[in-house]
């Protein structure tokens, strides 16, 4: 098998990875590995291509088309998940202290009503 054949069989394995219902954490470790092997194979692959590499090198584009939007998907579900972590965080500091965000640490006391 050459290598594009073996980067093909990746991305085929890779989008299986979609298809199965695994949590996010094992989804991701196997896609980062996967990926790596993909990389791997890619720096092999040289031109001159024969008849069969040009058919399974648009395969491959047509795969990666369909590989793109569902790790931009992850992606972007880890981002939205962070900016909760953060938001979190930051409500919980202000529900302990709420008078952090106020600028007065010089000792004064401004009575604000008349």
């Amino acid at each position: 098998m050459n290598h594009l054949e073996n980067y093909l069989q990746l991305t085929e394995e890779l989008l299986a990875l979609f298809d199965q219902k695994i949590e996010r954490v094992e989804l991701i470790s196997h896609v980062k590995e996967l990926l790596a092997k993909r990389e791997r194979h890619l720096a092999h692959i040289q031109p001159p291509f024969t008849d069969d590499d040009q058919m399974v090198g648009k395969k491959i584009v047509d795969l990666d088309q369909t590989l793109k939007p569902l790790l931009q998907q992850v992606k972007i579900e880890i981002q939205q998940d962070m900016k909760t972590v953060v938001k979190k965080r930051t409500n919980m500091k202000q529900y302990i202290n709420p008078y952090t965000s106020l600028q007065l640490h010089d000792g004064r006391f401004y009575d604000r009503r008349r």
